[in-house]
């Protein structure tokens, strides 16, 4: 047994041990100044709300956050390093620039005192409601934070969003009602380089504007406009504008495309429902737009298209909206007026989802020069695919102003090409024939597919894609489908280089489904209705039989399949080989929806 002094040392050793475990104390300054920076871009400071039986509130430091709010709320994100320790809490707070992303949910003595850490940096200033429901006392105590901030702290504003809340309701000369923006907002704003409104039917004051000044502004998004001084001087040195209305006049929306002739300096544009109804002899030239998004009826996109000058565009996003009353433009067409602008021979990897909402058939595309720009599809809440595809995304306002405004820094511009297409093909009456679609890109190397597909129709859109080595298929649907045309050579061989096939949805638990028939008698090569796996061992015989055998095919978790696949044929008494020698664990990209957490995951935080 030790002595008492033994005991003694032993305590002393371990209390230096845990002493010098204290990463607060020996974490390097500038090792911390990089990681509170990070924690700052990522996990933003916000409001969350504790109930009264939650455990939340044991962790409660302040009532400071609640001034003029629920006794409920507690501030959480980056913000708790400055709660840590004195030294952490002395470094963040001699950080000005962490402190410069300000959210109005936060609380008016919040706010303030994040314009207070923040001096004398220009700050960003989001003032988007958030929670749920309505709350008359929150409601109060933002209107007066907005007002304060706009009136005290307008000459540091770096970036501005004022939303619909903030927005005043009259009636116009029809005694229609209407939003206009409050008089405070008119004012000048020196240090102002992003600006974003967002209201519905805001209908602007002419002279009001004359009081407006935001001389260095480059980012603007208008969203649900009626009417707006576009000869403003501040727009000349726009950069980055996004235009999103269902509201504007035929006569706005001429002006509004004059507007853009006088942005020498504008590099990215999308316009959502603004586009003229009647094409002037106007040319719209743009010389040095990189990247454009459209979104309207199909008329207006071709129209536009056409006559647009874009020598530098690099970058075509569009959406056809298809409107009962709107004449049909086929889909080859409107993919024939963005190729004119970027080359189908550029693109080399091809991201493809075909869904079915009777009586519409909806092709949404994303063509890229490198598989670095791969991506999901974006969508709309009144469009009509699907909203649980594993390809796509459900777009906001917030996403359009990141993506086109760049307020992303991560996300840099490459100068690679890229396209993406949305649009609804003819409607069609059941059983009847869908419009052909022609995908024509003949430098294509990697294609990535899901949704619902005929033998037909692949081999009509996918014919002129002769270089495919790679194919991905994210759904039971596309991998049906394809394996009946890939390795089928009577009417012309499709994909003739194809070198690897991914079964990109798989799991270890379908593993046992996929060789077994949902029939009596499943599994048979004799079977009229062939199991997964039978279908991929013709696909792979047939491509030996033609000399265009494959090289691998993946699988996630493949061990699981080599296994069931094995044990089927050791039943069967099949020789399984040929399949089971060409499979390999998958390493592309792959999208899964988590069922408990409700949510979209990913191995590529591109796809996440």
């Amino acid at each position: 047994m030790p002595s008492a002094r033994r005991r003694v040392d032993n305590v002393m050793e371990l209390e230096e041990e845990n002493v010098q475990s204290d990463y607060t104390k020996t974490l390097p300054t500038e090792l911390l100044r990089v990681i509170f920076y990070f924690l700052a871009s990522s996990d933003p400071a916000r409001l969350v709300d504790a109930p009264k039986n939650s455990p939340e509130r044991a962790i409660r430091r302040s009532t400071r956050i609640n001034t003029g709010l629920s006794t409920s709320w507690r501030l959480r994100g980056w913000f708790v390093v400055a709660h840590v320790c004195a030294r952490w809490r002395a470094l963040s707070l001699g950080q000005p620039a962490l402190w410069t992303v300000i959210d109005i949910n936060l609380g008016p003595s919040w706010v303030d005192a994040f314009i207070a850490r923040s001096d004398p940096l220009p700050f960003v200033f989001q003032t988007k409601p958030k929670g749920s429901g309505y709350n008359k006392h929150h409601a109060a105590a933002r209107d007066l934070t907005f007002n304060k901030t706009l009136r005290e702290h307008a000459s540091r504003m770096g970036q501005l969003n004022v939303d619909a809340e903030y927005l005043a309701s009259r009636r116009d000369d029809f005694n229609r009602y209407t939003t206009v923006l409050p008089d405070r907002f008119f004012r000048q704003y020196p240090v102002l380089e992003v600006l974003t409104i967002h209201g519905s039917s805001i209908s602007s004051d002419m002279n009001s504007w004359a009081s407006f000044s935001a001389p260095r502004v480059q980012k603007l998004s208008l969203n649900g406009v009626k009417t707006f001084p576009w000869d403003l001087p501040a727009l000349w040195r726009i950069t980055h504008l996004v235009v999103r209305s269902g509201m504007l006049s035929n006569t706005e929306k001429v002006n509004m495309e004059a507007c853009l002739a006088k942005m020498p300096s504008l590099k990215q544009l999308y316009l959502d429902g603004v586009l003229p109804d009647n094409r002037t002899d106007r040319t719209p030239r743009l010389p040095h737009i990189q990247r454009l998004g459209l979104r309207d009826a199909g008329r207006r996109l071709q129209a536009f298209l056409q006559y647009l000058d874009a020598p530098s565009l690099r970058a075509i996003d569009f959406t056809h909206l298809a409107g009962y009353s709107d004449n049909h433009i086929p889909f080859d067409t409107l993919m024939s007026s963005a190729l004119a602008h970027v080359p189908a021979t550029n693109f080399t990897d091809l991201t493809v989802v075909r869904s079915m909402h009777y009586p519409r058939v909806h092709i949404s595309l994303r063509a890229c020069e490198s598989a670095e720009d791969v991506g999901l599809l974006r969508t709309y809440s009144d469009g009509y695919t699907s909203g649980g595809n594993v390809l796509t995304c459900q777009a906001s306002l917030s996403d359009i102003d990141t993506s086109f405004l760049a307020l992303d820094d991560a996300v840099g511009e490459t100068g690679r090409h890229i396209l993406e297409l949305s649009s609804t093909a003819r409607s069609i009456a059941a059983g009847a024939t869908p419009e052909s679609v022609s995908l024509p890109f003949p430098n294509v190397q990697t294609v990535r597919v899901i949704g619902d597909w005929k033998p037909q129709e692949i081999s009509e859109s996918f014919s002129t894609m002769t270089g495919v080595k790679h194919l991905r298929l994210y759904d039971p649907a596309s991998f049906f489908a394809f394996s009946m045309t890939i390795g089928d050579s009577s009417s012309g061989l499709l994909f003739p280089q194809l070198d690897t096939l991914s079964i990109a949805y798989s799991e270890a638990s379908q593993a046992q489904a996929w060789v077994r028939s949902r029939y009596p008698g499943y599994g048979s090569r004799d079977t009229q209705d062939p199991s997964p796996y039978a279908r991929l061992d013709n696909l792979v015989n047939a491509r030996v039989r033609i000399e265009r055998p494959l090289r691998a095919i993946y699988f996630h978790q493949a061990d699981a399949f080599i296994s069931a696949i094995r044990e089927h044929a050791s039943f069967t008494g099949a020789d399984c080989s040929l399949v089971v020698d060409l499979i390999q664990e998958d390493q592309g990209m792959r999208r899964w929806c988590d069922s408990e957490k409700k949510q979209y995951q990913s191995n590529d935080p591109r796809w996440c």
